[in-house]
């Protein structure tokens, strides 16, 4: 259940997105572009959308979903249907997309990202792993609490966080109005036992694989005392909330917290993802058979 907290929050972003975004776009965009190598802006590669919508095959919620999803990849759409360029492209951001087509699989990525750090970040990562990091699927509701505190590590990330200055910690642990005797419940073991400390459970595969949200997160087995006393297994240090649309994947939600930014854990967090997305099919993919976003390169 939103809090008018939260309603302010996407208040606030919403009147950052309309009114102040589009003249940031406009002054940054061709010195960005030109810092990270890329070509003049009619020179940009587009990439089709394709939403995937089959009634023979999609959930019935699949089209609310999809729908949901188009105003929020309005602001990056600089063609229309027709192929011509939309009036309004220099107000629009240009996303960064990796186009899964230039790996053959996970290791053809590793060593794409290999040759471009010069080792770096996969050390990084390993090192991360080493002081008992590690990344999985979470259900967002269940971690509430870390994820507030994540937000509010540090007041100011890409512009100021709302949440590390007027926005009031939740009063619970868990979101939706879950109680840690739903999650003994769920997992079928004695409420004592969750009390003290139980990894808490993975979501299920979704039901569509063309559309679905995800959380992940980065985790560390360090306990966390819950604000009713029991203890929480797993301290959350970061997460990425995830949303395929089609052949789109888009990230949400992307923090950690500011005790760990230093430790590595975006770092892992995302090339882990990476192995979501470019890896081979199987269980540890949980149906996310991602496709890659095919460069069209006749629209120019």
């Amino acid at each position: 259940m939103s809090s008018r907290w939260d309603t302010a929050e996407l208040a606030t972003r919403r009147l950052h997105l309309a009114l102040i975004e589009p003249w940031l776009i406009a002054a940054k965009k061709r010195r960005r572009l030109q810092f990270f190598g890329a070509p003049d802006l009619d020179d940009l590669p587009c990439a089709d959308l394709d939403s995937q919508l089959d009634p023979a095959s999609c959930d019935p919620a699949c089209a609310r979903f999809v729908a949901h999803e188009r105003p929020q990849l309005a602001p990056f759409l600089c063609r229309g249907d027709d192929g011509w360029p939309a009036l309004s492209w220099r107000w629009r951001g240009v996303p960064s997309v990796i186009d899964l087509d230039r790996f053959a699989d996970f290791d053809a990525y590793r060593a794409a990202l290999k040759r471009h750090s010069k080792g770096g970040i996969l050390q990084q990562v390993k090192k991360a792993r080493t002081q008992g990091f590690y990344s999985k699927t979470m259900l967002r509701d269940l971690h509430a609490r870390q994820c507030f505190e994540i937000q509010a590590s540090k007041r100011f990330r890409s512009g100021p966080v709302l949440a590390a200055f007027v926005k009031p910690p939740p009063p619970a642990d868990f979101g939706s109005g879950i109680t840690l005797a739903d999650i003994a419940a769920y997992l079928g073991r004695p409420l004592s036992e969750v009390a003290q400390g139980v990894a808490f459970p993975e979501p299920p595969p979704p039901q569509c694989m063309h559309h679905w949200a995800l959380d992940w997160g980065a985790f560390i087995n360090d306990p966390v005392q819950g604000r009713d006393g029991a203890i929480i297994a797993e301290r959350l240090v970061a997460y990425v909330f995830l949303k395929r649309i089609g052949n789109v994947v888009r990230t949400r939600g992307v923090m950690a917290h500011g005790d760990y930014l230093a430790r590595n854990v975006m770092k892992l967090l995302f090339h882990d993802l990476m192995g979501l997305a470019a890896g081979p099919p199987g269980p540890a993919r949980r149906g996310c058979a991602l496709p890659a976003l095919r460069r069209d390169r006749a629209r120019k």
